[in-house]
């Protein structure tokens, strides 16, 4: 496939990956959601992603954040101004990778498809049929309306835009996925957008599945794996070197990228060995669902997302960093050092002719009778050799390329799980010289005139070993961090000793500089950072500042009889509603309400029966055996966690498209019944009488709203926690929604994706006098919150 003409040569590309504005680059992609920020904390965020060497903010469009009812739109208010985020990065000089769907799923609510869509009649999402396509092409055309003047092509920092996610997962639900997604080609590419267009491929090889093979729409796979992890990126690799359209045209020269992969540092050496010119860590910054944006899926089970979404990625949901930043930043400064070369190399393995590694435990362990398999990328002379260790101890050896077989003067040991880096013949063409090999680390090249810095990291109180040659000759004029030193004609080659504290000697190379900065391995990861990461404080509220009121059951103004409804078809999308039967029974009938679904809390005749999740199926309640017969009231509260991101046919409750509450047939004892309902939806709790001396106690059946008024200011903002047993609720401040907690043990195994304990408050949610509102709902009769805890986030 040729790349449309319009792409005005700003976005170009070809087997060894895209050439952006006339150089070829390495996409280094992580996800920065900007609806999961306050917008105060946007540019904090991207300068952080930027600091990490990272080039390309991997922006989802969620299309019910935007569309919150049918043809209704907003684009402009608080964190929903798109526009003014994507200024915002490139502003900052960062690239865009725009994936606005319809279908992102993003561990988002309903993976972005409204809810309101389910009541739209006949309706069938995903498919090439026109009343789905009529909403979904009228998203787009507004989503392109922003998106069109902030192309790269028109001096903006959109570089790729991504029809559609992970089809490939649901096609069996799509009856024409190549109709489907050339419709949504055909309509962004008629409201102007022209750079290149990409189709994520969720089980890494099944592009017909994920993208129907359509021209114009490059396959981009997510690649997750922990174990084979080279095999299965190469054949990931390979079924796109391999593919063809469905016109017949080869996909051999379409650039290798990955969309979505773990973020670990291991992963990312590992899917750079075998070739891939694009690296996208999923996610690699943290945030918050505020508002009810959680989703349900099926990680593990039917489960639901935290409110604090983390992953374990280069930046926490509360914005601090960890070591997984530091580890990525060191890889992207070797990248960006080495850009050329990384871009223009390609793969081969010591089983295949390659680099080799004396050591056999070095390299993937790929067949038992073999020698582990180590992964190189070559061009011409440059090679970059990923001596790579699986194993649980250290490991000693030497790396070969061609008749050269290093380190000469000093020993290189391997890190428990670690894919080690071993440069040869790469050239510094700013000082007209050529690294000939270094087994030390490359983490930064910065060039200042006449003047270059090369870092260079190692294990701590370690030695590692660089050959530089320059046809002009290499004089040390300062040898600090330099343990011994060789010459031999126009080659220099040194031994380097790694400290927690970086250490610089200087060469001169001609008439420029070269500064060798040293230092531990651990430390470069930070090293140079304008703004180092964030430090905590932590600091209880007390329990006396807390007064505490029930709260009343809503009005339920809406009444019927026959079946229950969902909540979305009694106009509830989010939040939580409260049905009332009236019935007659005798003690220990079955009662069932067909569906039921997400956490549901029932009371009988004013007697609490606990909480449970709900999955879609049957919610079967076994009258007490006391109760007397006559006519009964069953209350259930039942508030929707999220809609599904992902679709699956296990739980009713995680098909696209399903609805939540409790609705369907009733029966008593198998025979249907035509109960009367009442219906009410749940508001924003509001303060009755304080009851004395209930500080955070969570009652067992009912509600209990407490409250507290910040004393201080915290400049910085704040991660509020809770600590309980049996109870859930909701977290506010000055009557904003910010989370919703669940403590166990009965419920705490349905979290996932962060905790569920923990929610980052931003600066202006943390002035001095700010209401802070935690509702408390009993999961049994234990349930109680013991603490709440403010810890104060800290700029050092």
């Amino acid at each position: 496939m040729t790349p449309t003409t319009a792409h005005h040569e700003a976005v170009t590309y070809d087997r060894h990956g895209f050439i952006i504005v006339g150089r070829r680059r390495i996409l280094l992609i992580g996800t920065v959601s900007y609806y999961r920020l306050a917008r105060e904390d946007w540019e904090a965020r991207l300068h952080a992603f930027k600091d990490s060497g990272f080039n390309t903010v991997d922006v989802y469009v969620p299309w019910n954040y935007h569309e919150q009812s049918d043809g209704v739109f907003d684009f402009s208010t608080g964190n929903r101004d798109l526009g003014a985020y994507l200024r915002l990065c490139h502003q900052l000089g960062l690239w865009v990778y725009l994936r606005p769907g319809p279908y992102i799923c993003n561990e988002w609510d309903g993976g972005g498809l409204p809810a309101w869509l389910s009541l739209v009649p006949g309706l069938r999402l995903r498919q090439n049929e026109p009343s789905f396509l009529g909403f979904a092409t009228r998203y787009l055309r507004e989503i392109d309306r922003i998106a069109t003047p902030l192309q790269a092509t028109r001096g903006g920092p959109i570089i790729l835009y991504c029809i559609e996610n992970e089809l490939d997962f649901y096609a069996k639900e799509v009856d024409d996925v190549p109709g489907y997604v050339a419709a949504l080609r055909d309509q962004v590419r008629a409201d102007g957008i022209d750079v290149p267009l990409t189709g994520c491929v969720g089980a890494r090889t099944s592009i017909e599945q994920a993208t129907g093979l359509v021209e114009d729409v490059i396959p981009t796979p997510n690649v997750y794996s922990k174990g084979l992890v080279e095999i299965k990126a190469a054949a990931a690799r390979d079924a796109l070197r391999n593919g063809r359209f469905r016109d017949g045209s080869p996909m051999a020269d379409l650039p290798p990228f990955v969309t979505e992969m773990n973020r670990d540092e291991m992963s990312l050496r590992r899917m750079l060995s075998v070739g891939f010119k694009g690296l996208g860590p999923f996610n690699f910054a943290g945030g918050s669902n505020h508002g009810r944006w959680e989703s349900v899926n099926n990680w593990g089970g039917f489960s639901w997302m935290a409110t604090s979404i983390d992953f374990s990625g280069m930046i926490g949901f509360d914005g601090r960093r960890g070591a997984v930043f530091a580890n990525a930043r060191r890889l992207a400064g070797c990248i960006k050092a080495c850009e050329e070369f990384f871009a223009l190399a390609e793969p081969t393995t010591s089983w295949d002719g390659g680099p080799t590694c004396a050591n056999a435990m070095i390299g993937a362990r790929e067949a038992e009778v073999k020698p582990g398999r180590v992964y190189s990328l070559m061009r011409g002379e440059s090679a970059c050799v990923f001596a790579l260790n699986d194993s649980d101890h250290p490991l000693s050896t030497t790396v070969t390329v061609g008749a050269l077989t290093v380190p000469r003067h000093s020993d290189l040991t391997v890190s428990p799980h670690y894919d080690h880096m071993v440069l040869f013949g790469m050239p510094l063409p700013t000082l007209d010289a050529v690294i000939t090999y270094s087994t030390a680390e490359v983490t930064s090249l910065a060039v200042d005139g006449e003047r270059a810095i090369l870092t260079i990291a190692g294990i701590a109180d370690s030695t590692g070993e660089i050959a530089l040659r320059a046809p002009a000759g290499i004089s040390v004029v300062a040898s600090d961090g330099i343990t011994s030193q060789w010459t031999e004609g126009a080659t220099t080659t040194l031994v380097l000793a790694f400290a927690p504290e970086p250490r610089e000697a200087r060469l001169l190379i001609g008439q420029r500089t070269l500064v060798l900065r040293t230092l531990a391995r651990e430390a470069a990861g930070w090293d140079g950072l304008v703004a180092p990461p964030m430090a905590i404080a932590p600091e209880a509220i007390p329990a006396a500042s807390w007064t505490s009121s029930d709260v009343a059951v809503p009005a339920l103004s809406q009444s019927w009889r026959g079946p229950g409804r969902s909540l979305e078809s009694l106009g509830l999308l989010h939040g939580a509603g409260w049905y009332e039967l009236i019935f007659s029974a005798t003690g220990g009938s079955e009662m069932s309400i067909a569906h039921a679904g997400d956490l549901v809390a029932i009371t009988l005749d004013g007697v609490p029966l606990g909480s449970r999740r709900c999955d879609g199926n049957a919610l079967t309640i076994i009258l007490p055996q006391s109760l007397a017969p006559g006519e009964h009231r069953l209350l259930v509260r039942v508030e929707i966690w999220g809609h599904p991101n992902f679709d699956d046919t296990r739980w009713p409750s995680c098909r696209f498209g399903s609805q939540r509450g409790a609705f369907g047939e009733v029966t008593l004892d198998g025979q249907v019944i035509d109960p009367t309902w009442r219906f009410g939806t749940e508001p924003t709790p509001t303060a009755g009488p304080t009851i004395p001396g209930a500080g955070l106690g969570a009652p067992f059946g009912c509600q209990r709203l407490a409250e507290s008024t910040l004393t201080r200011t915290l400049a910085h903002g704040a991660v509020l926690c809770v600590a309980g047993v049996d109870c859930h609720g909701h977290l506010r401040v000055d009557g904003e929604l910010v989370g919703r907690y669940l403590l166990g043990p009965t419920l705490t195994p349905l979290m996932v994706g962060g905790p569920s304990h923990r929610f980052y408050l931003p600066a202006s949610r943390t002035r001095q006098g700010a209401r802070l509102g935690l509702t408390l709902h009993g999961t049994s009769v234990d349930g109680r919150l013991d603490s709440v805890t403010l810890e104060e986030l800290v700029a050092h």
